[in-house]
């Protein structure tokens, strides 16, 4: 039995807890040779991303995982992937990202227009550091790219020591652009590019299982429930 995971959408706390749980299941249900991970996603949360690679990464000690690429994995959705034993895509899907953003908006061009007055009151000299309401000072932005530059760092070993990347790949994988299957193979970001019914016959090779594979959907506890009972669990 092969089991499919969904990471569709956005990579946020509520997604961490799903694919934890559906990881769990698989890795205690004996019926269950391997692990597909079907990935469309833009990316999302960092800490949510790292924390679902690190299960999948514990998983594939396990039992193999294979990423397919149905759609896109930019971002955190790639370093997800990254956790597997092997990454497909279909021939469309889009692949890279690899980098990081923070963004917040700064309202004061608009609070002086309609003639608003914020009263701020905060303790601690940063505590307002990324206030909405306040121009961010030029300490507050180095402050900034300094934490990001840290989460980019990670995401960069993240990337280099799962794919094996030359220092030129490296480098340019880091300017964080999107690549088309073709050239994210030729940059080694995945292993496989193919239609999605071929891509599947390949992951049933490489997990040794020739069933088709199982996809539960994530609104669906008692489904769950009720093909665990079955598998004897």
């Amino acid at each position: 039995m092969i089991y499919t995971i969904l990471i569709h959408g956005n990579i946020n706390e509520r997604m961490q807890n799903y694919v934890s749980t559906q990881l769990e299941i698989a890795k205690r249900t004996s019926k269950v040779k391997g692990i597909i991970l079907e990935i469309n996603s833009g990316g999302g949360s960092a800490s949510a991303s790292e924390m679902i690679y690190d299960r999948i990464q514990r998983a594939n000690r396990v039992k193999p995982v294979i990423a397919i690429v149905t759609g896109t994995a930019a971002s955190g959705a790639y370093m997800i992937a990254c956790g597997a034993k092997m990454i497909f895509s279909i021939n469309t899907g889009i692949v890279g990202s690899v980098g990081v953003i923070s963004m917040s908006p700064d309202l004061t061009g608009v609070i002086e227009k309609i003639g608003v007055k914020m009263n701020i009151v905060s303790l601690g000299e940063k505590k307002s550091s990324m206030n909405p309401f306040e121009s961010p000072t030029e300490e507050s932005l180095n402050e900034q790219k300094s934490m990001l530059k840290e989460v980019y760092d990670f995401f960069i070993k993240v990337v280099r020591e799962n794919r094996h990347l030359s220092d030129e790949e490296i480098e340019e994988v880091g300017k964080s652009g999107v690549y088309t299957p073709l050239r994210a193979r030729a940059l080694h970001l995945i292993d496989e590019v193919d239609s999605y019914g071929v891509l599947i016959g390949k992951a049933k090779m490489v997990i040794g299982d020739q069933s088709d594979p199982v996809i539960l959907q994530r609104k669906q506890p008692f489904l769950i429930k009720l093909i665990m009972n079955f598998l004897g669990r």
